[in-house]
């Protein structure tokens, strides 16, 4: 199933909430939409799920015109954040909910429900009340109910908000894998930024109800078009093109009004003769990287993550290759 959005417009009362976002997600793909709180990105959800009618613009499902079509004509299926789950009762009749709605033969019912359960890894758990399952398993059982009705269409709006670091980790392959193996078309709005690079075939970076870029996860982290994709996916450090490290670094730039990026990854650490003096303010070893907090001598602070350790008060010397330099016009 492709979708088609087309010019979407979305207020509520006085307040523009989307403003005119086109996009097409295809077929099988599991695209993000990212954003800070506030964006739009969950009103594009929502619209997509029939629960908001739009103000101007179209939704297509392939060539299926959706405007003004009713959610339960939609064939979508909806994963929440606080998994939306009845706790009266059982996992397996959780799943079976929706098929029932569906009048699907009890023969039927059973055996899909069993084999949702058994792609989630929750079979063995079906008979116990979701009061018994950690967040993790009830998230699961939100997926399997969420697939177990063959959607067109799955909407994820931010389901591993309230799980732990580690659950977040576990369920995040879980959903690429069912994703991959599933191929149902799927939209998953969230604002961790490392869970869209991590899983998305495709972001969409929305900022005040515009899509500012939709890419591949790789050219949204090293190629952002705009200065909010640049500071909003990861860390960067941005500096005016008209300041004094700026200049120094081997950028080209000439004092002009636009503004200069490098992700902390980038600074490398250099000799006294072919690197730009620095002092170590903050320190923190992580093992894998180490953190630091770098001061020019004009009093320019800047994120640096190295290989080698450095403590602070330490001096240093550190360059950035030009081809890791990403200029923007404002």
């Amino acid at each position: 199933m492709k979708i088609a959005i087309q010019n979407l417009v979305k207020n509520f009362g006085t307040n523009r909430v989307i403003g005119g976002v086109s996009l097409e997600i295809q077929s099988g793909e599991l695209f993000f939409l990212l954003g800070p709180s506030g964006c739009g990105k969950t009103t594009v959800l929502r619209t997509l799920a029939g629960f908001y009618e739009p103000d101007g613009g179209e939704v297509l499902f392939d060539t299926r015109h959706m405007n003004g079509i009713p959610p339960h004509e939609r064939n979508t299926a909806l994963v929440f954040q606080n998994y939306a789950i009845w706790p009266h009762l059982t996992v397996f009749e959780n799943v079976a909910y929706g098929l029932r709605v569906r009048k699907v033969a009890e023969t039927e019912l059973k055996a899909r429900v069993l084999k949702a359960l058994q792609q989630v890894k929750m079979d063995s758990y079906a008979d116990r009340r979701p009061a018994s399952l950690s967040g993790g398993q009830q998230q699961r059982v939100a997926l399997a109910r969420a697939m177990v009705v063959n959607p067109d269409v799955l909407l994820f709006d931010e389901p591993l908000s309230n799980l732990d670091a580690r659950l977040r980790l576990e369920m995040r392959d879980e959903i690429k894998r069912l994703q991959a193996e599933t191929k149902i078309t799927s939209l998953y709005v969230t604002h961790d930024q490392e869970e869209a690079l991590s899983l998305a075939s495709r972001i969409g970076v929305m900022n005040k109800g515009v899509l500012e870029q939709v890419g591949l996860p790789y050219d949204i982290y090293n190629k952002p078009a705009t200065k909010f994709v640049a500071s909003f996916i990861g860390e960067i450090n941005l500096l005016p093109e008209s300041s004094l490290l700026a200049q120094k670094i081997h950028c080209g730039v000439g004092g002009g009004k636009g503004t200069v990026g490098f992700r902390p990854e980038r600074v490398k650490l250099r000799s006294a003769d072919n690197g730009i003096a620095a002092k170590v303010i903050f320190s923190a070893y992580l093992g894998s990287k180490n953190e630091v907090t770098l001061e020019t001598t004009d009093g320019t602070r800047l994120k640096a993550w190295l290989q080698d350790y450095v403590k602070e008060g330490d001096q240093v010397h550190f360059d950035v290759d030009a081809k890791h330099l990403l200029q923007f016009a404002e």
